[in-house]
């Protein structure tokens, strides 16, 4: 009896080793692993199509990457939650996708004396932000003047744009770019409306409203998360009264919007990807690495819903945008 108590104990101190080396191994493999988090506002193709090229690139230089996917779904106090958790977790390196989670990150990590690397894709974050000793990442430069030259290349008639956008940040991004495009549409005699939304349900129902009281040659969408979240309402809306969608997104474009100007998104999030690299492999810090401007803006139409949309793309404005280094693509909607 007494053996078999002895064996019994030795029995139990064994598998105690065992979970003790398989618990530590496991705390050990986590430990030296590289933890990154991404978080994105909102999911629409082109924040997606961001968050992919990041994922991808990173991966390809970092096979044993570990990435946490977060996504607000358009909810602010989700956001903020998502970000504390961030934060609560210490990843190596944080991406953060569009100007919203950046300043709210930012802010965040400040308050917390939290030094953890932040590199963003496709923000446009104030100049304090910016100067913060530990992030950096890819921003733009959206060039209005170019964008309603081109439209008014194929549509040299029009006297009202209506913009749709979101009305809940006041002095921010979209608010400066609704201005400037204010400017530049009034020095060519067009009219400006605005559709102003506070969330992305909003949007079919205010802008056929709109519609209804003051039609308007062309629709127009920024780069504006909560609109482009619901591009597929303003497409149809378009398509049934025969009105111009204009969005300054490609993602829009492939989705029903006759012309779209804008970037090639994925390069926000490949080249914020080349950042964190450099950051996670060398250990520099992230604000001695400059910010990257992606500025190359290319016009694509959808072929498919132009003549819907009121658009007759001929050979004569091909040759045109061809003539003056504009890359014309035109894109099929599925």
């Amino acid at each position: 009896m007494k053996m078999t108590y002895v064996y019994y104990m030795l029995a139990l101190g064994c598998l105690g080793a065992f979970i003790f080396y398989a618990t530590s191994r496991h705390a050990s493999s986590s430990a030296n692993s590289v933890r990154v988090a991404i978080i994105q506002p909102v999911s629409h193709p082109s924040l997606d199509e961001i968050v992919e090229g990041f994922a991808t690139t990173l991966s390809a230089d970092i096979p044993d990457a570990h990435i946490d996917y977060y996504n607000a779904n358009g909810n602010p106090t989700l956001m903020k939650s998502q970000v504390d958790d961030i934060l609560r977790r210490h990843y190596n390196l944080i991406c953060t996708v569009a100007t919203s989670p950046t300043v709210m990150m930012t802010n965040a990590a400040r308050k917390q004396q939290d030094m953890t690397p932040i590199v963003f894709a496709a923000a446009e974050p104030a100049a304090d932000i910016k100067n913060s000793g530990h992030i950096t990442g890819t921003t733009d430069i959206i060039n209005f003047k170019d964008e309603v030259n081109a439209l008014l290349r194929i549509k040299p008639n029009i006297k009202h744009v209506m913009l749709v956008y979101n009305a809940s940040i006041k002095e921010g991004q979209i608010e400066r770019e609704k201005n400037e495009l204010e400017q530049l549409l009034k020095n060519h005699g067009i009219r400006l409306s605005d559709v102003a939304v506070y969330t992305s349900h909003e949007v079919p129902t205010h802008t056929a409203s709109a519609i209804g009281k003051d039609r308007p040659d062309v629709i127009m969408v920024l780069m504006d998360n909560t609109v482009v979240s619901a591009i597929d309402s303003l497409v149809l809306l378009c398509n049934r009264h025969g009105i111009t969608l204009y969005a300054s997104d490609h993602s829009s474009g492939a989705k029903g919007a006759a012309l779209s100007f804008g970037h090639i998104q994925r390069m926000y999030g490949s080249e914020a990807a080349r950042k964190a690299i450099t950051i996670l492999t060398t250990g520099v810090q992230a604000h001695t690495i400059p910010i990257t401007v992606i500025d190359k803006q290319t016009l694509h139409i959808n072929p498919t819903t132009a003549h819907q949309q009121g658009i007759e793309l001929t050979d004569a404005l091909r040759a045109h945008f061809k003539d003056h280094g504009t890359y014309l693509e035109e894109i099929h909607h599925d």
